[in-house]
């Protein structure tokens, strides 16, 4: 592994403080991921998953043409460029098949409240690969927080702890199919995570979310002709699905933003505590009911948030 020099990382000022840049924008990803949480819900609850995951992906497509409008003239060196596009589109490839296997965990009958969770642990994969690969050095309270975000996003996404009885000893449901495409999913999903820094390490964010939107609006479209679906839905559903897309597709971005210059080990398990935002809208908007132990994991977020965020002071030559 080449040993790059030691240099500044980027900061962002705000209120006259000089905040890294990864913090801002994995904070902003946990706002925008939230919200789209919360718009899901409208969506999801009256027509097809599968239905939500193909009329939100045409909500990306605003973004990606400003973006491609916006990029026009810039153009990295030729072997950055192909590699940065290699792991864009593995990330489009990825996130498709994290999407996918989760809709097939369900139609094997694979219960929500365990199958959501399960994915929802993916940023231990980035976590391991990030260490494996970019060796990643993180601090003690770093690690702790790491823990601890990985213990709420479960708790979050448990439906609150109260996971349904399995039939038969737990461990056959291990080797199920919808345990499997489980898995899948969870690997898919942390896979990608990983490979949104290995793309922003060649080239820009800006590039890496163009060729990651584009390639999932053709994985769609291919998805459209290849299975069958009931396309009836409210204006008020088409809506909830296109600002879900919007929503995503910002997420996106700001998300690769924070990769660039940030650890994946980091970045990760920060921006998957979007659940956070989710739970305290829907509370607030949607009158749901907070139990104890989403309030827990809401503490217990916040505490794991903090403590990925201190980094070490080190002394560097100007």
């Amino acid at each position: 592994m080449i040993n790059k020099p030691l240099t500044a990382k980027p900061t962002v000022s705000l209120a006259g403080l000089s905040i890294p840049k990864w913090i801002i924008f994995s904070l902003l990803t946990i706002i925008l991921y939230g919200l789209m949480g919360v718009v899901a819900k409208f969506a999801s609850n009256t027509i097809s998953p599968y239905l939500v995951q193909i009329i939100s992906s045409f909500g990306m497509v605003p973004l990606l043409l400003m973006l491609i409008m916006k990029n026009k003239a810039k153009k990295p060196a030729r072997a950055r460029l192909n590699a940065g596009i290699i792991f864009s589109v593995l990330v489009g490839i990825l996130s498709v098949v994290a999407s996918v296997s989760q809709f097939l965990a369900y139609s094997k009958g694979g219960p929500a409240s365990i199958v959501v969770p399960v994915i929802s642990l993916a940023s231990l994969v980035t976590i391991l690969m990030a260490r494996i690969v970019f060796r990643d050095k993180l601090n003690i309270f770093q690690l702790i927080g790491i823990v601890l975000s990985i213990f709420a996003i479960f708790m979050f996404n448990s439906g609150g702890g109260d996971l349904p009885k399995i039939s038969g000893p737990w461990w056959k449901s291990i080797f199920s199919s919808w345990m499997i495409f489980s898995l899948l999913g969870l690997f898919a999903a942390g896979t990608a995570q990983f490979f949104i820094k290995s793309a922003t390490n060649h080239v820009s964010s800006d590039l890496v979310t163009v060729v990651v939107l584009f390639t999932t609006l053709v994985l769609t479209v291919v998805l459209v002709f290849t299975q069958s679906f009931s396309w009836n839905m409210s204006l008020k559903d088409l809506i909830a699905c296109l600002v879900v897309g919007i929503l995503g597709s910002a997420a996106f971005l700001t998300q690769s933003i924070a990769y660039s210059s940030g650890m994946a080990s980091l970045v990760a398990p920060l921006c998957s505590l979007f659940p956070v935002v989710t739970v305290v809208v829907s509370a607030i908007f949607l009158g749901e009911q907070l139990t104890p132990v989403i309030i827990l994991a809401v503490f217990i977020s916040s505490i794991a948030g903090v403590t990925i965020s201190i980094e070490k002071k080190q002394l560097r030559k100007q």
